[in-house]
């Protein structure tokens, strides 16, 4: 029994056609997502699944996170994604780490709570008149990043298109010196990267101990936010290593990562997955 690998490669393009070499180097099947499949009604998505595979399928999906939500929201195969869900939201992960998050002293409020607040909050957790923010939601609705008070204030968060209930993360702004993405399948870091360096794109393969040590010991951690999922560190100035965010593993990029061995461990516990979800037979 193989793995169907289900790709979109205008979203991974960088590395795209070197993991199909390696799914099919290690004996599963890749299915492609054609570009015009954005455009589609999926009022009605049987149809379009039965494209890629059959209904019950053992199927792992590395696509846009529009795509990879719609699957783990239609079950139609297993596991289908990992890590798409509310369990990559902060309001879920961040109590469980809350001991190693670069965002330890987090408030998680209301786009109309932090538009209410926004002088006292500047106040309180700004520096340079800026402080950090980010959506709670895994799905992202905007980009975290350092706002003004003026961008925090009622008719510029309102005009944002965005609804003034959705949760975000408020945190003190920190300097961060280098970045690493780090695949982890069942408790154990199987991948890593380096993805940023001094606030610049980066991406290395070369991972230096320490980094790889801290993130071996949060993936090991009885907090598990799926089978597989992508966990984000960093070095502070002062040399310590955090947590920067949980992200799905289905949608994220994997940068440098070894795409070897993250083939072979999600695809075993994929399999386990599957066979797992079958009726058991009589006797």
């Amino acid at each position: 029994m193989n793995v169907t690998w289900v790709l979109e490669p205008d979203t991974f393009t960088p590395y795209h056609q070197r993991l199909v070499t390696e799914i099919e180097s290690q004996g599963h099947a890749v299915r492609t997502v054609p570009a015009f499949y954005n455009s589609l009604e999926w009022s009605d998505t049987s149809r379009y699944y039965d494209d890629f595979s059959p209904a019950g399928s053992c199927v792992v999906c590395h696509a846009s996170f529009q795509f990879t939500s719609l699957v783990a929201e239609d079950e139609v195969w297993v596991p289908g994604t990992y890590g798409i869900g509310n369990a990559t939201d902060c309001s879920q992960y961040y109590p469980n780490l809350g001991d190693c998050l670069l965002n330890g002293d987090y408030k998680l409020l209301s786009l109309e709570e932090v538009a209410n607040a926004a002088e006292s909050l500047i106040k309180s957790l700004g520096i340079e008149n800026r402080l950090f923010m980010r959506p709670s939601s895994g799905g992202k609705a905007f980009t975290g990043r350092l706002f003004t008070q003026a961008e925090l204030q009622p008719h510029a968060l309102r005009s944002s298109g965005l609804s003034m209930k959705t949760l975000v993360v408020i945190s003190r702004p920190k300097p961060i010196l280098r970045e690493w993405r780090f695949v982890v399948v069942d408790r154990n870091v199987v991948a890593g990267s380096l993805y940023r360096e001094l606030g610049e794109l980066h991406q290395s393969p070369d991972v230096p101990a320490e980094a790889f040590d801290f993130a071996s010991q949060v993936a090991s951690r009885e907090f598990q936010p799926d089978r597989v999922w992508v966990l984000d560190t960093c070095e502070t100035p002062d040399g310590e290593m955090k947590v920067v965010e949980i992200n799905g593993f289905s949608s994220s990029n994997w940068y440098s990562c070894d795409l070897q061995a993250i083939v072979k461990a999600v695809s075993r516990v994929a399999l386990d997955d599957w066979k797992h979800s079958l009726p058991a037979t009589p006797g």
